[in-house]
């Protein structure tokens, strides 16, 4: 009988995987790389912040979820523009509002390092509106990073390489937030109840603002319940 022979193995090299670099990562950023990355321990401190252009439904939606922050013992931290900030900062007590004129040297280098097209901002009052969105996420000494970021933008963007024209100066904080390892959730995507629930789930318990004369309690959370923090719909 004829010996079948048997088939020849070709052995193919492995192919390394061309990645195109980042070209939106900024390159030089030594004031940036000062700021502090997310903290371990949470701050009790958030971002709110989104485009003038907010649709009302989302900004009803940023006044709850604001005020529910405010009861779990959270500081906003917005600016001063209509829009996603006045409805963030006008149902609650415990903010920290950052203006244009908030702006320092340190803050507009920063702005300056991390801003894809900083050339192209042709007014000083433009560039101080870019540069208090850091004291928007690390607060006015620059040392407490915020634990998260809630924003609206028309894009959903929610990292720095996601940025887009259409993002706005809303994605200033967003950049600024997503190079130092904070989460940031764009209430434009359809996910983003169930990203902030995982957020929070992380947070330890906390003492809720006292009702009446009864005492503090803690909120725990159970295997299988809802977030001790929201209930959405």
């Amino acid at each position: 009988p004829t010996a079948v022979k048997k088939p020849e193995v070709v052995k193919v090299p492995p192919v390394t995987p061309v990645v195109a670099p980042d070209i939106k990562k900024p390159a030089n950023t030594p004031e940036f790389d000062k700021l502090p990355s997310k903290s371990p321990t949470p701050t009790m401190t958030y971002t709110g912040v989104g485009s003038r252009k907010t649709p009302v439904s989302i900004q009803r939606k940023m006044k709850e979820l604001a005020k529910k922050l405010e009861k779990s013992g959270y500081t906003l931290r917005t600016g001063d523009a209509d829009g996603a900030d006045r409805a963030f900062r006008s149902n609650v007590k415990k903010k920290e509002i950052y203006r244009a004129k908030d702006a320092n040297t340190v803050t507009l280098k920063i702005a300056q390092e991390i801003h894809p097209a900083w050339s192209r901002l042709t007014s000083v009052f433009a560039k101080q509106l870019m540069a208090r969105n850091t004291n928007q996420v690390f607060g006015r000494s620059l040392d407490t990073p915020s634990d998260f970021v809630i924003a609206w933008t028309p894009d959903g963007a929610t990292t720095h390489a996601g940025r887009t024209i259409k993002t706005g100066g809303t994605g200033q904080a967003i950049s600024l937030a997503n190079l130092k390892g904070i989460p940031v959730i764009n209430l434009a995507n359809d996910n983003w109840e169930s990203d902030l629930d995982a957020i929070l789930s992380k947070e330890p318990p906390v003492t809720p603002v006292p009702v009446a004369d009864l005492p503090p309690q803690i909120f725990t959370k159970k295997q299988g319940e809802p977030s001790r923090y929201f209930i959405y719909k």
